[in-house]
């Protein structure tokens, strides 16, 4: 603390070096007087905020050595997981040095597979507090456990590994929204046809969304509602990828031969599954389109007359 530092509006501290370890959060209730707290499991930013006002945007960015954006945080998002929360003066906030997991969709229910994305390799990192145009810029440093035998380039095949299954479950979400946001415009579409006139096209929207249909069932479990439900339904393609991401990160220690096995093996059975949904996109629905606009059919239609006053 100096009149340097005070004389400005915000001020992103520089934290201690953090060590990357597994460790769990505590025992007990908060308020037991004879219990200690751990240490926060992640890096520990402090940090102040002048003048904050209810509509201020303070936004906190990690970044890799090169620059290149990790994760990002702030006070205004909607999303829990990227929530700063922040108040005028002091303010402290821990990230789990973990990267961003897999896209989400709804009605997501997975089976044992927390959304965790990989942690974040030993190293040098960046962090940026960022309010309004002015920024406050830190170095800092991810420590590897020194009770580890683990080298760099072992954590590095780890991160590899990790990065590369959350992306393919990505896929398969990407995909799951996709599929559903067509079937929702099938249905909207079908309302605004006439069941004689347009026959032909409606028993083709019909085929589509059962074909649709399937491929959503076949890349995911859609009869999981809860989380036990697996039990009862089993899970798809899209779980047994999650299911190796949250296995494959249990500890710091490269993978397996037979977990790149496996993920090679899904991600060719995903990529069948999703060259049927891009060739129904790609193919079949521009052709539904051309036959929509050939027919002439109003999306918007004005079935009442306005009576005039």
């Amino acid at each position: 603390i100096n009149k340097e530092i005070t004389s400005k509006t915000h001020h992103l501290y520089e934290p201690k070096p953090a060590y990357r370890m597994a460790q769990s959060g505590g025992w007990g209730s908060p308020n037991m007087r004879l219990a200690g707290a751990n240490h926060p499991n992640g890096v520990l930013f402090n940090f102040f905020i002048k003048d904050l006002k209810e509509d201020s945007k303070v936004t906190l960015e990690i970044q890799d050595p090169s620059g290149k954006l990790i994760q990002t945080f702030d006070n205004k998002t909607k999303v829990k997981k990227q929530k700063l929360e922040v108040k005028e003066d002091k303010n402290s906030f821990v990230w789990d040095m973990r990267h961003p997991g897999f896209k989400e969709f709804p009605g997501m229910v997975l089976y044992s597979s927390p959304n965790r994305g990989p942690r974040a390799v030993p190293g040098d990192y960046k962090a940026r507090l960022v309010r309004v145009d002015d920024t406050s810029e830190i170095d800092f440093s991810v420590i590897a456990d020194p009770r580890l035998e683990t080298t760099q380039d072992e954590y590095q095949k780890q991160f590899d590994f990790l990065i590369k299954v959350r992306d393919k479950v990505s896929e398969a979400h990407q995909a799951m929204i996709d599929m559903a946001d067509i079937k929702k415009d099938f249905t909207y579409l079908k309302s605004k046809m006439d069941k004689e006139e347009h026959k032909d096209m409606l028993a083709k929207i019909d085929e589509l969304t059962e074909k649709l249909t399937t491929l959503e069932n076949t890349i995911h479990e859609t009869q999981n509602k809860s989380f036990q439900d697996p039990l009862n339904y089993g899970i798809k393609i899209n779980n047994r990828l999650a299911f190796l991401m949250a296995d494959q990160q249990r500890g710091d220690y490269p993978p397996t031969d037979q977990a790149d096995e496996f993920r090679q093996e899904i991600s060719a059975e995903l990529d069948t599954e999703l060259a049927k949904v891009n060739d129904i996109f790609e193919n079949e629905i521009p052709l539904l389109n051309k036959q929509i606009i050939e027919q002439g059919i109003s999306i918007l239609q004005i079935k009442k007359k306005v009576l005039k006053p």
